[in-house]
């Protein structure tokens, strides 16, 4: 198995100084794996005859959802308890910007049949933290503090996450567009959030008018949120009330 040591995704550490932490390509994996055992379930069938590429669509939006934590990093919190944890808040900005260099490596590629459908994954990508209030989320990337040089070596371990994807290295040249502009596109964090916002604004215009991706992107965001909470139960953390809805959801459309 690939061992990627030092992104986490997911951090607690509580007063008696017990951890709980997750790494991102363990998530990604077991996030995979649930997708795999789910190809014979009634929204996979069905959404299949809309889009032969719906589990291909699904597999990129699990890979690339977290990618963005790889800018939090160093992001530790100590809440009122003293209990220290890694807040990853907003990071899906920055996993959708990571994607956004990949889908535009693959378009200029031509490696895949229907960009379009690409864009139901940037949605799912942006908003499968929705039920957290986005709004409210992203005044916190504003003021994210990041080390460059830091930042460099850290995103360039998320080559890594290019053995869940057979693409000819695409996704590599990807992560090294991503640092070459950490070098030299001032204020990059305040550009990727103008970048995201004006493709998010983009893809809904481009929505209204076809009832195919509205479907096609809410079955992967309902896919991309249940899988990634089903996968988090490995931390043995408690579950919330929502997890109760999202339970609900696999049982009846992805069993």
């Amino acid at each position: 198995m690939v061992v990627m040591n030092n992104l986490l995704s997911y951090y607690y550490e509580d007063h008696k100084g017990n951890i709980t932490k997750e790494y991102l390509i363990d998530h990604v994996k077991y996030g995979l794996e649930i997708i795999g055992k789910k190809r014979s379930s009634r929204i996979y069938k069905y959404m299949s005859n809309l889009s032969p590429g719906f589990l291909s669509l699904i597999k990129l939006a699990f890979i690339f959802h977290d990618t963005g934590k790889v800018f939090y990093q160093s992001n530790y919190k100590v809440n009122d308890k003293g209990e220290r944890y890694l807040s990853f808040i907003g990071h899906e900005w920055f996993s959708s910007y990571i994607f956004m260099e990949y889908r535009e490596e693959l378009i200029e590629e031509d490696m895949y049949g229907n960009y379009r459908e690409l864009d139901c994954v940037f949605l799912s990508i942006l908003y499968h933290h929705h039920a957290l209030n986005i709004r409210r989320r992203k005044p916190c990337v504003k003021e994210l503090e990041i080390n460059i040089w830091e930042l460099e070596e850290l995103i360039n371990e998320l080559i890594q996450l290019d053995a869940f994807i057979d693409d000819g290295g695409v996704f590599n040249r990807a992560i090294g567009n991503v640092r070459r502009k950490l070098r030299e596109v001032k204020n990059l964090l305040e550009n990727a959030i103008l970048q995201v916002d004006e493709e998010n604004r983009k893809t809904w215009r481009n929505f209204i008018s076809s009832s195919k991706a509205r479907k096609l992107f809410l079955s992967v965001l309902s896919v991309i949120i249940a899988t990634d909470y089903v996968a988090s139960q490995k931390r043995g953390q408690g579950r919330s009330r929502f997890y109760k809805s999202v339970e609900d959801f696999v049982n009846l459309y992805m069993s």
